[in-house]
């Protein structure tokens, strides 16, 4: 008879082992949402789930912005993600493969389109001296433009 109820008191415990650490009565992470599994006992969590990669997906997680110039915003894990801030330019461009960079001048604007820290090169081989075109990107402090978009628009006249 003991013997029974040792093995009845052992099930019994390794049901609500189980239960208790299943995530059957849980909060989910589901496309960075936190979706109610079952009927949970603790309430919904604060903390954002999912992974952050961007500066936008960082603000809507519901972390800080640190007001800065360009804001910064810190995920979980410590990750800083920094707002990219564009600039569009427009002229007329000159001295294109004249000059000891991967650049050219937009009017008296040194536009980079490769070689710049983390970004990515943009393809300029149908631009010429003498066409108009609109560039999108960032000012450096050393007064370069880091273009990330070069459009060759029609004539300019």
């Amino acid at each position: 008879m003991k013997r029974i109820l040792v093995i009845i008191l052992i099930v019994v415990l390794a049901i609500l082992l189980i239960k208790t650490l299943s995530q059957e009565d849980d909060w989910i992470c589901v496309d960075n949402d936190w979706i109610k599994h079952g009927y949970p006992s603790a309430p919904k969590p604060t903390e954002p789930c999912g992974t952050i990669d961007s500066f936008e997906e960082c603000i809507a997680a519901g972390f800080p912005v640190m007001e800065s110039y360009p804001r910064q915003c810190r995920g979980a894990e410590g990750n800083l993600f920094v707002e990219e801030i564009y600039t569009e330019i427009s002229g007329i461009v000159s001295l294109k493969g004249e000059l000891f960079c991967p650049c050219f001048l937009v009017d008296d604007v040194e536009v980079w389109h490769d070689l710049m820290e983390g970004k990515p090169a943009v393809d300029v081989s149908d631009i010429n001296n003498g066409d108009f075109v609109i560039a999108k990107g960032e000012f450096q402090e050393n007064e370069q433009f880091w273009a990330t978009i070069i459009l060759k628009e029609n004539a300019h006249e």
